[in-house]
């Protein structure tokens, strides 16, 4: 299963994916090419904990953050080098495991991880997260990066901050309603209560009670940067889009849009709003000044857009619901973070912002965490025809599915393989080959060479 990295300080672990599996205990990281870098097994039964929703990871230089539901290490992979090939699973030179915490209060001789388990639950503000609970149905704690070198978790109703290297703690805070919501940066420490509106602010260097408040019930949450909150909501009958001071309750920017506009996040430092109009804009969060300003052709009657980044082009997709198609589109099943795409593809050049290409592409699914520095760009799916009458007892034939397979060269818009049959794809990889030039799309069903 793929995890989600939820905020690189620099640019080392930009466009890498990680891969967590949970049977063998194992962390795999591939770069933007989709090549294996390093793998790393941990202790046997040390870190069983069934997947809630609930992993990410956090990246600082070389020093990666690894949050695994109930629990957390940090890893120093400076000095990784990769297996011999996949087949092995662990790295010749795996990172090293500086330190660690278990996340919940346990009774002597017991481990976690079987007896945790998870729901969502509503942020303030909007959106939803994953709320762990223990045996006794408490909420388990959650940790956080704060700063290059500053991580906080939560233990109990106890908050540490401490030294990300060492794991030494900096100064500690009781009191602290569990299973806290943590975000933050050199100047604040956020705490948000789960299922209430109450937010607690703290001093990042030492932990002081800068204050209490209550989450603005106006302000609709996208998501957060540094202590503030990026904020998206319909004002007038235009879309405003801001990042929010929580405790000095005042927008530090604010850009506007067309009512109708779509919002999608760009890596982690990036947004991206499209107009009905056909207006593209990529902003940066710090800031709100402009990256990219460009236009696509009409995208009227689009619901949601995508952004995938390389080191050279924005791909942006945008897609429509259409429920009078017979054809019902699914996503593979060993892919996590799938999109249903049925609109249209577009590339533009991050160096000039010019709109390299437009391709209409209608009925698949793209994995939106497929490596991002190869110039080809993966659609699969799964596609049942449903029959127009449902046979005698009301019920649809069973007609067997058809797996499409797609791939789109990202540097022009071309199609340069597709494949639709009746014999099953659960999943692919995508990954290139350097010394042999090529780039491998391998499924369970074929392997594709491309030259």
């Amino acid at each position: 299963m793929r995890i989600v990295q939820t905020r690189r300080v620099d640019s080392l672990f930009e466009r890498w994916s990680l891969n967590w599996h949970p049977q063998s205990q194992t962390l795999l990281a591939r770069d933007g090419l989709g090549r294996l870098r390093w793998g790393l097994r941990l202790p046997e039964g040390a870190f069983a904990v069934p997947y809630t929703g609930s992993y990410f990871a956090a990246s600082s230089g070389h020093v990666l953050l690894l949050a695994l539901g109930d629990r957390f290490v940090v890893l120093d992979t400076l000095g990784a080098t990769p297996p011999a090939d996949d087949a092995q699973r662990t790295a010749s030179h795996p990172p090293t495991i500086l330190w660690g915490r278990m996340l919940l209060e346990l009774p002597a001789g017991r481990a976690g991880g079987r007896f945790v388990r998870g729901r969502p639950i509503m942020r303030p503000g909007g959106g939803h997260r994953i709320l762990l609970t223990d045996p006794r149905g408490r909420a388990v704690g959650t940790v956080a990066a704060i700063t290059s070198d500053l991580v906080c978790y939560q233990v109990g109703d106890t908050l540490y901050a401490a030294d990300l290297l060492t794991g030494q703690v900096v100064w500690w805070r009781k009191a602290v309603p569990r299973g806290s919501e943590i975000f933050g940066d050199e100047q604040q420490v956020v705490l948000v209560s789960p299922e209430t509106d109450a937010v607690t602010f703290l001093r990042t260097t030492d932990g002081v009670l800068l204050g209490h408040k209550r989450y603005p019930g106006s302000r609709l949450r996208l998501g957060t940067i540094g202590h503030c909150l990026l904020t998206w909501q319909l004002e007038n009958d235009r879309r405003q889009l801001a990042k929010y001071d929580l405790l000095e309750d005042k927008a530090l920017w604010q850009r506007e849009f067309a009512a109708e506009a779509l919002i999608a996040t760009v890596g982690e430092d990036e947004l991206a709003v499209v107009e009905p109009s056909g207006r593209v804009t990529i902003l940066r969060c710090d800031d709100g000044t402009t990256v990219l300003q460009g236009t696509v052709p009409n995208v009227r009657g689009a619901t949601q857009a995508f952004v995938i980044r390389s080191a050279e082009r924005y791909i942006l997709i945008t897609t429509a619901l259409d429920n009078t198609s017979p054809v019902q589109v699914g996503g593979l099943p060993y892919l996590t973070h799938q999109a249903v795409v049925n609109g249209r593809v577009d590339g533009f050049s991050r160096r000039s912002g010019e709109h390299l290409w437009s391709f209409p592409l209608q009925q698949t699914t793209v994995d939106l965490e497929q490596p991002r520095d190869l110039p080809v760009l993966v659609f699969a799916c799964r596609c049942l025809v449903l029959p127009a009458k449902p046979n005698a007892r009301g019920l649809p034939p069973a007609v067997p599915p058809k797996y499409s397979l797609l791939i789109l060269d990202t540097r022009n818009g071309t199609v340069i393989f597709r494949d639709d049959d009746y014999l099953p794809i659960q999943g692919y990889r995508v990954e290139a080959d350097k010394d042999r030039q090529t780039i491998r799309v391998i499924t369970d069903r074929t392997t594709v060479t491309l030259r």
